[in-house]
């Protein structure tokens, strides 16, 4: 029982290392990139770990590495993963918190996201490699209210951090327009 146990184990793991999706029955499968379903009732780490391999794939368009091809990509990358979070999690909310001189640097915005979920708040940064190119995982906190993910941005990042707007359920129809944006950024 144990030795099949670690082997589902190591499907999962290497599904979400190739950006797939692991049905009921175990089958793999490899789904478009805007559209993964999956089943969920929480921010666990195999749906964030999708999320964020969903998100490097985006940004990876160029041969640039991570940390320069998520540079002034924040805006929209914020944006589209709080709208694939939204898509397939309907109950959550997210926003995007946007953070003025960040890491002491005069004029430089960043925005992140933070989407709450059952009363728990997520702090996400898709973009996280410009500023920590070893980062391991775009979620920066796990925290009990909005303040404190704001609080936590501000001790992380510096700078003066506010939530800018929220993320609506019509978001879908600004996808397209977002990728063109991140495209011509990475290819310049």
């Amino acid at each position: 029982m144990e030795r099949r146990k670690s082997a589902q184990t190591l499907a999962v793991k290497l599904a979400v290392r190739e950006n797939r999706v692991v049905s009921k029955g175990g089958a793999l499968h490899k789904p478009p990139l805007l559209f993964i379903k999956i089943k969920t009732n929480k921010m666990d780490a195999i749906y964030l770990k999708t999320i964020q391999n969903r998100a490097i794939k985006l940004l990876k368009i160029g041969n640039d590495p991570l940390r320069l091809s998520s540079q002034d990509n924040c805006s929209e990358m914020a944006r589209i993963v709080g709208c694939w979070i939204l898509q397939e999690n309907p109950m959550t909310s997210a926003h995007i918190l946007k953070g003025e001189n960040v890491m002491g640097i005069k004029k430089k915005c960043h925005d992140v996201l933070i989407v709450e979920k059952k009363n728990k708040f997520y702090l996400i940064d898709p973009t996280v490699w410009q500023f920590f190119k070893n980062k391991k995982n775009i979620l920066l906190a796990e925290k009990n209210t909005m303040k404190d993910c704001i609080e936590f941005a501000e001790k992380f990042y510096e700078g003066r951090w506010a939530i800018s707007e929220t993320i609506n359920k019509n978001c879908f129809k600004n996808i397209k327009k977002w990728e063109e944006v991140i495209k011509l950024n990475t290819c310049l």
